[in-house]
């Protein structure tokens, strides 16, 4: 990461590239699991791990979504104490959002052109407020 960062180029006005650190915190995967929603969290201290070194780098954290069959809005309600941090973002990815009967990597999710028409805004946004770091 730190290589990655020296090698950012700076913007003409000066200002500095902000670094951005991409964790895929809900993974999609092949089997259903336990709760049958073909999708697996990442447990708290690797989220705390990556968030330590990001703040260590003055970068921020974002937290990758593969939904698989659970909603997105679980998903980031189950990061919600991750998200109040002024330093946490939250990425989603629809293409990996599967219906019933439907397997990861055998189907397609809804893509981008679900989201992009904002339906998928509506479903997924999660009311949180920022807390400032002290």
């Amino acid at each position: 990461m730190d290589k990655m960062i020296a090698a950012a180029p700076r913007w003409g006005d000066g200002r500095g590239v902000l670094p951005v650190a991409e964790l895929i915190a809900t993974v999609v995967q092949s089997a259903p699991g336990r709760d049958g929603l073909f999708r697996t969290r990442m447990d708290d201290s690797v989220i705390s791990t990556w968030l330590a070194a990001a703040r260590k780098r003055k970068a921020l954290l974002l937290l990758n979504i593969q939904p698989g069959r659970a909603r997105f809005i679980d998903e980031a309600k189950a990061y919600q104490k991750w998200l109040i941090e002024p330093d946490v973002g939250l990425a989603l990815d629809p293409e990996w959002a599967i219906g019933p009967g439907e397997r990861p990597g055998r189907t397609a999710g809804p893509g981008l052109r679900t989201y992009d028409r904002g339906s998928g805004q509506r479903r997924c946004g999660v009311p949180v407020r920022s807390r400032s770091r002290t």
